[in-house]
């Protein structure tokens, strides 16, 4: 009886303050790029005369997150992209199974995401669904002849999960994020990855993209 007794009292004071517990963080992320950054890509910025540097080999990402109840989590990121990255990302095929070249310039993909952020001591875990924002400057992104967009404004879908470090007010985490063209295709990505099938699993780890993140919790 006492030991039920105590396990309320612990019960009643943990429950209410991890209800109650909310936290705000700010940050960045770098992804190294030249890890998935292929001879066709570094061919395409010889020809146009854009290789080396920072940003065409690493992203830089800003981060804004909020966490609640221990458990569940949301957050914002924006992420400049270098243009190779772009021209791959808006190159396609129509139904008549005609290529469309991508656009040869920088863009920003923003992230909105929710999922869930449990922490063991000062371990951090998390997993999150969302969705994302590709922006292409107009100058890039207009079709001369017609005035129409070409590739931007299209909105997309991404998993990412992670795990940190917590050094309170500061930790680091690393991320791998899969992005999406749509729901569907992320759906059944996911799909096969709940049933265990190998091939699917192999396929989603090969597809997430390492971050290195950086943040302050308020």
């Amino acid at each position: 009886m006492n030991r039920i007794l105590i396990l309320l009292i612990v019960f009643s004071l943990i429950i209410p303050a991890m209800i109650m517990a909310d936290e705000f963080e700010v940050g960045v992320a770098v992804t190294p790029l030249s890890i998935i950054k292929d001879e066709s890509a570094i061919a395409m910025e010889n020809m146009y005369g854009s290789g080396g540097g920072f940003f065409q080999d690493n992203i830089l990402g800003l981060h804004v997150g909020y966490s609640l109840a221990w458990l569940f989590y949301a957050s914002l990121d924006a992420n400049i992209m270098p243009a190779w990255w772009i021209k791959n990302a808006t190159e396609f095929s129509d139904e008549a199974g005609e290529l469309h070249q991508g656009i040869f310039a920088p863009g920003i993909i923003s992230f909105l995401d929710i999922g869930i952020r449990p922490t063991f001591g000062p371990v951090i875990l998390m997993a999150e669904l969302g969705i994302n924002y590709l922006y292409i400057h107009s100058y890039y992104n207009v079709d001369p002849q017609t005035g129409a967009e070409l590739a931007g404004g299209k909105m997309g879908f991404n998993f990412r999960v992670g795990v940190g470090y917590e050094f309170e007010p500061f930790s680091i985490s690393l991320l791998g994020t899969s992005v999406y063209s749509s729901f569907d295709v992320m759906k059944e990505a996911l799909a096969g990855v709940a049933k265990g099938n190998k091939m699917a699993i192999e396929k989603l780890s090969e597809s997430l993209i390492p971050s290195l993140a950086f943040y302050i919790h308020l």
